[in-house]
């Protein structure tokens, strides 16, 4: 498409382009930060390239315990979702912690990754 286009030709042609198929919708990005333009660009700032940064220490060896872990609270205590442990009060979750520790030889290092440090 751009053979034989000058520098200004390519800019324009790129520019409508990116104008005919934005599939962004910036009223409601927006939105997602009270309607500013100044927040959302500072929200982007303030996490490009961020999502590499996480170290995580690699386990190898059976991972099957958090699958069991996962069945156990789903039978026991009705939770199809796991991640919904982490709204629970500080109580119910310790007891979620200590009858899990009873029903299975986890170590506690998979305790703590599995329920992240409580």
């Amino acid at each position: 498409m751009f053979e034989g286009l000058g520098l200004d030709e390519k800019q324009q042609l790129t520019d409508y382009v990116i104008t005919s198929y934005n599939c962004i919708d910036y009223e409601r990005l927006l939105s997602f930060y009270d309607g500013s333009y100044e927040k959302t660009c500072l929200a982007f700032a303030s996490n490009q390239g961020k999502e590499f940064g996480i170290k995580e220490e690699f386990v190898p060896g059976n991972h099957r315990i958090y699958i069991q872990l996962c069945n156990l609270i789903r039978r026991r205590f009705g939770i199809d979702h796991v991640k919904d442990i982490f709204f629970l009060p500080r109580r119910e979750r310790n007891a979620i912690v200590a009858f899990c520790r009873q029903m299975t030889n986890a170590s506690s290092h998979q305790f703590v990754k599995f329920f992240r440090g409580e």
